[in-house]
Formats: structure tokens, sequence, C-alpha cells
């Protein structure tokens, strides 16, 4: 089996509370590598990061509703 080097394709930071509206979204990246990728794009991987963290604090909010350690 062939080893394929580790690489880093993109990487970015972004605060949720920035950019509250469709217009101003792009105020919400704080951070994008590598720089020259289109804003569009950008904002792709801004918005499903934002649903996976979002999708995830559903399940630990239900599972701490759920589940008591008394």
């Amino acid at each position: 089996m062939d080893r394929v080097p580790a690489g880093l394709s993109s990487f970015f930071i972004y605060n949720p509370l920035y950019g509250p509206t469709d217009e101003t979204e792009h105020e919400k990246l704080l951070f994008y590598y590598p720089p020259d990728t289109p804003l569009d794009q950008k904002l792709k991987y801004v918005g499903l990061s934002e649903a996976m963290v979002n999708f995830t604090r559903y399940f630990r909010f239900f599972f701490k509703k759920k589940i008591s350690l008394k």
C-alpha cells in the first residue's frame, strides 16, 4: 500500500458572531489559507463548518437533557 503524504488544502478561522446577514457574511472570515481562493468558495467552507458545529450542538444539548449522571 502506498503512503500519501499529509497535506493542508485549506485552513480558516471564523467568528460566527460577525456577519449575521447574507450581505455581511464575508465578515465572519478572519483568516483563510490559501489566500487566493475565491470568496464564494471560502464562504461555502465556512458555511459547511458552521452547519456541522450547529448540528453537533443539538446532540450535545439533547443527550445532556436525556442522560443524567446523578
